[in-house]
């Protein structure tokens, strides 16, 4: 499920072939998928267009389409793909809700982020009697797919959670809205280290100070040793980690907030947004020696 304007990082072994060669929906539709793995948009986007002029209606083609076009920055083609792809298929398939609710804010976000979410649960409870019927006849249940959506679930919560610490900060019982949608997220999975961060910023909120560093605390206990064992194994976006420093920085965790910004120098130099955190963290540390290591 989308966060961020994902990047698919997983490459098929399928050589791709020209969409002029191609003759039905669903070698158009897996030709589109392959060049998008690979990063060609161009080419997705050429063999996505081409099924869509045979099946205009086809709903994976539109949510790809609507996929490509997110990554050419083109959000409100992208969103009108989404908001056809609805109409069609307004029950199942809860991934283009999710990305309607990051192209859309306030209420309107909120309501589509409950409805992928509504659509996620009921999509684990089918998932859950499936597996129980083919534990009862084979003894190997298979839980993989429901521990994915486990996760996308988790960071449904999370989406709907930011929507009430942010732009729906001022509604009604939005303290306590904000608090549930966290637990939930970290309910459905404890592992999701975003969901640990993002309970943080909420204490924050709260001047829950300890609290929050706890959270933090477990967030990077989940995602720094792996990040340091191996940075390509992190699932965790730049922003998101830039979003980290900046919670050990108000939290006065000096000596991590600098392990992180030394993490983030070596992946992208982005030094201007890197400076502002560490002249940040050195006013509030009153020149921290711990801080001539990124100066």
């Amino acid at each position: 499920m989308p966060k961020t304007k994902g990047k698919r990082t997983q490459k098929r072994a399928n050589r791709p072939r020209k969409a002029s060669s191609l003759r039905n929906p669903a070698e158009l539709l897996d030709q589109a998928k392959v060049h998008l793995d690979a990063f060609e948009l161009d080419q997705a986007l050429q063999c996505v267009t081409r099924l869509l002029r045979l099946d205009a209606n086809c709903i994976e083609g539109l949510e790809l389409k609507g996929e490509i076009q997110l990554q050419y920055g083109l959000e409100e083609e992208s969103k009108k793909l989404f908001q056809r792809a609805v109409e069609l298929q307004p029950d199942e398939g809860f991934t283009k809700y999710m990305y309607l609710g990051q192209l859309s804010q306030g209420l309107v976000a909120m309501g589509y982020f409950q409805k992928g979410v509504d659509i996620m649960v009921k999509e684990h409870e089918r998932l859950l009697e499936t597996d129980c019927a083919t534990a009862a006849a084979t003894a190997t249940p298979s839980s993989t797919s429901a521990a994915e959506l486990k996760r996308h679930l988790s960071t449904g919560y999370c989406s709907l959670a930011e929507l009430f610490l942010a732009d729906l900060c001022m509604e009604e019982l939005a303290e306590q809205k904000c608090g549930s949608f966290i637990e939930e997220a970290i309910k459905w999975d404890e592992t999701n280290s975003e969901a640990h961060q993002l309970k943080a910023s909420y204490l924050i909120s709260l001047n829950k100070e300890e609290e929050a560093r706890e959270s933090i605390t477990r967030s990077l206990e989940i995602w720094w040793p792996r990040f340091q064992e191996n940075q390509d194994d992190c699932d965790l976006s730049y922003d998101t980690r830039i979003s980290a420093a900046r919670i050990l920085i108000e939290l006065k965790e000096y000596q991590r907030t600098v392990d992180v910004l030394d993490s983030l120098l070596e992946e992208d130099d982005q030094v201007v947004q890197r400076a502002i955190l560490s002249a940040e963290s050195e006013r509030a540390d009153g020149e921290d020696p711990t801080l001539s290591k990124v100066s």
